[in-house]
């Protein structure tokens, strides 16, 4: 059972290494990709890291300010409806003795919505408390921007180190370096070399990521505060509105390219939260009372979602092992190839002579 396991496992790490390795691309291409999956995986790698230090930096020198924020007291009125359509189309095939597919596609019938149209009047304002950071970067959203900035800086420097080696080759009157096709053998240990590289990079940067998200939701956990504040709020009741149809599908039965069955009886109500007025007109106003947590996450959100992250880069770093090694592997082989060359051409001039 255990031989089992193990060989799923290597099938599973060949099939990985596969997707990063092997390619259907052309000769410049193929080497253009590779540079830019190269500089991606790189770049997310450095600037998850660089991210996440930076997160802990402003993290710790983070501080709460209470911000009293004007909220408006809005009277909602309804003027109408609106009438849209989704089309549902169907898609056949058939295919002929010559094995030829022939496709068709029909709509096979209307999906009908209604959306009210609200106007909403302002009739007063409120103010309500609310408790911000000083500094929005923590480590989560540092190690997401960093591999997002530095995935995008990387694939740049990727293309362009491509098309600067393309440049000085055409200058120089070199051909552009052709593909080495390796031994099968040495093809598909490099291939499940790609694969381990990647699935280790994913495992190990899921356990580090979840370790450092983990931490940083205890430092946002330890600097937490409590505050409980009132204030006035408007009070509201539910009100009908107006009607609109109800949503509902109609078949194409009549086999018209537009539908017809939009016109249906306004019978689903619209009910949405009105203001109540005193006796002078103005909004009536009551007390209520909310306890404010400070901590943006805790240590079990901050480990699950650092696992996520984690994850990602580790993936990056593997691809970017597995490139590296593709890379090198290729050049020692295009060396060893360009020797055996240069032996044959003395042996052939020894021979001559």
């Amino acid at each position: 059972m255990l031989g089992s396991i193990g060989q799923k496992a290597r099938n599973f790490s060949r099939w990985v290494g596969s997707q990063v390795v092997e390619s259907d691309f052309g000769p410049g291409d193929q080497r253009a990709r590779d540079y830019a999956v190269l500089g991606a995986a790189a770049g997310a790698v450095t600037g998850a890291t660089i991210g996440a230090v930076k997160g802990f930096d402003s993290q710790a020198s983070n501080s709460i300010d209470e911000v009293w924020v004007e909220r408006d007291i809005k009277h909602p009125s309804m003027n109408g409806y609106r009438h849209y359509t989704t089309p549902d189309y169907r898609t056949t095939c058939k295919t002929d003795y010559n094995g030829d597919e022939t496709c068709t596609t029909e709509i096979e019938g209307w999906w009908h919505h209604y959306s009210p149209n609200i106007n909403n009047r302002i009739v007063g304002n409120f103010q309500e408390p609310t408790f911000r950071n000083s500094n929005f970067l923590e480590p989560l959203m540092g190690g997401i921007l960093g591999a997002v900035a530095g995935g995008a800086l990387g694939i740049a420097a990727g293309l362009g180190a491509n098309a600067l080696q393309r440049t000085l080759e055409e200058k120089s009157g070199k051909a552009p370096a052709q593909p080495v096709r390796l031994e099968p053998k040495a093809q598909e240990k490099l291939t499940e070399r790609t694969g381990t590289a990647a699935i280790v990079g994913t495992v190990a940067g899921a356990g580090l990521g979840a370790f450092i998200g983990a931490k940083a939701g205890s430092i946002e956990l330890g600097a937490q505060e409590v505050h409980t504040r009132s204030w006035q709020i408007p009070v509201t009741q539910t009100e009908t509105l107006g009607h609109v149809p109800s949503s509902h599908y109609e078949w194409n039965w009549s086999g018209f390219p537009l539908p017809l069955g939009g016109n249906r009886a306004a019978t689903e109500p619209v009910n949405r939260q009105v203001p109540v007025y005193d006796r002078s007109g103005s909004p009536t106003m009551t007390f209520t009372e909310e306890t404010f947590k400070t901590n943006r996450y805790g240590p079990v959100f901050g480990g699950l979602a650092g696992g996520v992250i984690g994850a990602g880069v580790g993936l990056a770093a593997g691809v970017a092992f597995g490139l590296t090694d593709k890379l090198l592997t290729e050049k020692s082989a295009l060396d060893q190839a360009k020797k055996e060359k240069a032996d044959q051409t003395k042996d052939l001039s020894r021979n001559v002579a």
